[in-house]
């Protein structure tokens, strides 16, 4: 028994005498990281008066097919608002949002419709989302955001509207229900 944890200490020792020049022989640095924590620009407080941040519906009136104006194929133009708080203009004085979602399958600016017709929701027709001039659509493809909107120290109100709009032509819309989410992201600059 001796031996054997003579031979294993020995081993260990020559082990360790070989790789002492690999060890001493490797580089050494150091770096150091620099950063800066600021002040949020603004924080959001809800959605069209709510304190909700997630899971808010907005509603629109009911139309029926012959409201659809063949030259824009809209009805149904809805306001609605992003509330923001607690803005801080020192280094952003600007905000837009992007707004992302199912494209309507023959208008991908548009939201679709996610009720299916046999579910009971109207074909031809998805939600599109407006600058808040009520013509400047907002397109909800990756990467696109809307207009910049100026900020003040304090709350803000992003305002913007929504309306239905015929994505196949009036002639082949049904009736049925209308439902489309979106997600949003504010950017500041």
């Amino acid at each position: 028994m001796k031996r054997i944890a003579k031979r294993t200490l020995s081993a260990a020792i020559i082990l360790a005498a070989v790789s002492s020049p690999l060890i001493a022989n490797a580089e050494e640095g150091d770096v150091t990281f620099n950063g800066k924590v600021v002040a949020s620009t603004c924080v959001l407080k809800g959605v069209n008066g709510t304190a909700q941040k997630t899971g808010v519906i907005v509603t629109l009136p009911d139309v029926n097919v012959g409201e659809f104006n063949k030259t824009s194929l809209l009805a149904g133009m809805t306001p609605f608002t992003l509330e923001l708080e607690n803005c801080n203009t020192a280094t952003k004085q600007n905000a837009s949002v992007h707004f992302e979602g199912p494209e309507a399958p023959n208008d991908p600016d548009v939201l679709r419709n996610t009720i299916d017709a046999p579910a009971g929701g109207a074909s031809g027709v998805g939600i599109a989302l407006f600058e808040d001039n009520g013509t400047d659509k907002i397109s909800v493809k990756p990467g696109v955001y809307s207009a910049k909107q100026a900020i003040v120290n304090g709350d803000n109100a992003l305002k913007f509207k929504v309306a239905y709009k015929a994505t196949e032509g009036i002639a082949l819309m049904s009736d049925g229900n209308v439902s489309a989410k979106a997600i949003f992201d504010i950017a500041y600059e």
